[in-house]
């Protein structure tokens, strides 16, 4: 058994080519089977390959397209109107604005959508105003936690996002691949509980010697949830010795249990999200984490204060 603190990391995009398209989407594509050990320099083409031809294209939701496009009347007569079906998704911005070059002024669009937008709409032609993000560009942003079921289940609910979880149904936890054990978040309680005896460092507590838990009713707490993941562990790998299923098993598992959710969405929709889980109100494991995301979005200028 594991156990672990909750954390995050900020995905920034190796670069803007449709290359670069195809590794932000193998990589959070990677993750509902835990695969990214299969990640190589050449292998996301294909991988984005295979999840269109089953139909999984979630995972083209975390390929960010940043287009400029023409945009005005004389465009139209040359280019057709490229514009206004951006308009009309859901899930893409359109930012009109005027280039000047010299005495020149040509009308633009600056287009921020997603690769999944570009396959469902047959409109990959548009590739070719593929560019780097300019200021007029709204900004999409990628975040990877590792957190616990629970906080999972309430980050999900912001619907606005697209979201890539670590997956129970095909991920067995009793494989080497996995190190034959589970792993269990702690709760940010615990320190607090036990008054600072509880010491986290960095690195995995693999046995209940890492724990001094205080004498009297909060120690014994702290004990009594040791022994719950502990023995769902137990349960879990015996459930599989006799035959059962990952996606049977993993029915036995607490809302404790270690999960990877990888969430990406505009920059308004991050802003919303921290409104919403760094509230007085809102849980003390989701704070444990939106809190510090909050601070480096402003500290990169993703966010205003």
């Amino acid at each position: 058994m594991k156990l672990i603190k909750p954390s995050f990391q900020i995905i920034e995009p190796t670069g803007y080519t449709i290359d670069d398209i195809y590794k932000s989407i193998e990589l959070a594509g990677r993750c509902s089977h835990k695969s990214e050990d299969k990640i190589t320099e050449t292998s996301a083409k294909d991988f984005v390959g295979r999840m269109l031809n089953m139909k999984h294209l979630a995972t083209c939701e975390f390929g960010t397209v940043y287009l400029n496009l023409p945009n005005g009347l004389i465009s139209q007569a040359l280019y057709g109107n490229l514009v206004d079906k951006y308009s009309e998704n859901a899930y893409s911005i359109r930012v009109p604005y005027v280039e000047k070059t010299g005495l020149v002024s040509i009308g633009r669009a600056a287009i921020t959508t997603n690769y999944r937008v570009l396959v469902e709409n047959n409109w990959l032609d548009d590739l070719q105003y593929l560019c780097e993000p300019t200021e007029y560009h709204h900004k999409r942003y990628t975040v990877k936690f590792i957190l616990d079921r629970a906080i999972a289940n309430e980050f999900v609910r912001h619907r606005k996002f697209s979201f890539l979880q670590e997956s129970t149904r095909y991920c067995l936890y009793s494989s080497n691949k996995f190190n034959n054990e589970l792993t269990f978040i702690i709760p940010c309680w615990f320190e607090e509980m036990n008054q600072g005896i509880i010491k986290f460092e960095e690195g995995l507590y693999k046995d209940t010697y890492c724990f001094q838990f205080t004498e009297g009713n909060k120690g014994k707490s702290c004990s009594i949830w040791y022994k719950a993941m502990r023995e769902a562990e137990e349960h879990y790998i015996e459930l599989i010795n006799l035959g059962w299923k990952a996606e049977e098993a993993r029915n036995v598992l607490p809302l404790s249990l270690k999960t990877e959710l990888y969430m990406c969405g505009f920059a308004e929709d991050w802003e919303q999200f921290f409104k919403l889980r760094t509230a007085s109100n809102a849980h003390p494991q989701a704070k444990e984490l939106a809190i510090p995301l909050r601070e480096e979005f402003i500290k990169r200028g993703y966010i205003n204060e």
